[in-house]
């Protein structure tokens, strides 16, 4: 019986696949929706929030890509299992980064969104006069 702890070549292996068909899968899915919104000046217009959006997203699907190919490459050469402290995993390994950007760089893109469409949901509310009751 396998439990969580255990690790083996295989099940490390099909992850690092996994990793690579998310991502190949994901940067194809971005590409034909950033073509979709800049096709024309109306969809630049009325999908401008999602570019920036799509932008992080192909970012996150770059860094599944270069996780998997960077864990592929410790399993290939018999490092995956050596012991690795916190040090040796950030300044020698490039993976860490683009798992940590490629989560972020989308969740700060909705957080300037909601912080753009706040804002102009209050700018044009304070222009808005109510109409004024007959007295």
């Amino acid at each position: 019986m396998n439990s969580f702890s255990e690790c083996s070549y295989e099940s490390t292996h099909a992850m690092c696949m996994l990793y690579l068909g998310i991502g190949t899968l994901a940067l194809l899915a971005n590409f034909i929706n950033l073509g979709m919104y800049t096709l024309s000046k109306d969809s630049r217009k009325r999908y401008m929030s999602f570019i920036p959006l799509e932008f992080g997203e192909l970012i996150n699907s770059v860094s599944f890509i270069h996780t998997g190919m960077g864990r592929l490459n410790e399993l290939y050469s018999g490092h995956m299992y050596s012991p690795v402290t916190v040090h040796t995993c950030f300044y020698e390994r490039y993976w860490p980064h683009a798992m940590i950007l490629g989560t972020e760089i989308p969740a700060l893109f909705l957080i300037l969104t909601a912080v753009e469409r706040t804002v102009r949901f209050k700018t044009l509310s304070n222009k808005i006069q109510p109409p004024s009751l007959p007295s």
